[in-house]
């Protein structure tokens, strides 16, 4: 999976990649952390120059805590099969290109506390599932080409410190279930066609 994700985002043309393809502990490969063995993060610094997509094998990372891949030239859509890393804690995608829908496997992932897809292309409506993530403490959806009505399943989110929907195109009323988000302390709608 990692030999994937390496060829599929351009390693070569990374600004940081020691380690990658070059010896056979990816443990001490540059931005992987391991956990017990198993890859358990992919944390690069912000711009490390990744293009392309993020291939489907990276589900089979089923370990992984971590996914920081911000600020860079990713396009296509998020693979479903990211569904498949159950362990996940935070992933961060901010800042690229991404297009297509937001996978309804994301919103099965129970241990999610962070969750950062803004300032892509993402498009389509958000699904009703966003409530089952009530671990979420972060939940970044501003700047992407969205479309429809905030799901009333929102207001389930009740860790959640941030709501970030500007600079999409949603339309329809603000849910009332809104209120029920206690630990809020910022709501940022602007830039959408809401009434």
């Amino acid at each position: 999976a990692l030999e994937d994700f390496y060829q599929a985002t351009g390693g070569e043309n990374w600004i940081k990649h020691s380690g990658w393809m070059e010896t056979l502990t990816p443990c001490s490969w540059y931005g992987v952390a391991c956990l017990d063995g198993h890859v358990g993060m992919i944390y690069f610094t912000p711009g490390n120059n990744l293009h392309g997509s993020l291939p489907a094998s990276i589900g089979e990372l089923s370990y992984m805590r971590v996914l920081k891949l911000n600020d860079n030239q990713l396009s296509g859509s998020i693979p479903n099969e990211i569904g498949g890393m159950v362990e996940l804690v935070a992933v961060n995608l901010y800042d690229n290109l991404l297009d297509g829908p937001i996978p309804d496997e994301l919103w099965n992932l129970q241990t999610l506390q962070s969750l950062n897809l803004g300032h892509n292309r993402l498009s389509g409506e958000i699904s009703p599932a966003v409530g089952n993530l009530t671990a979420l403490i972060e939940l970044i959806l501003s700047e992407n080409q969205l479309t429809g009505s905030i799901p009333p399943s929102y207001g389930n989110l009740s860790q959640i410190m941030g709501v970030f929907l500007f600079s999409n195109h949603l339309s329809g009323t603000i849910p009332a279930e809104l209120a029920n988000l206690t630990n809020v302390y910022e709501i940022h709608l602007s830039d959408n066609q809401l009434s």
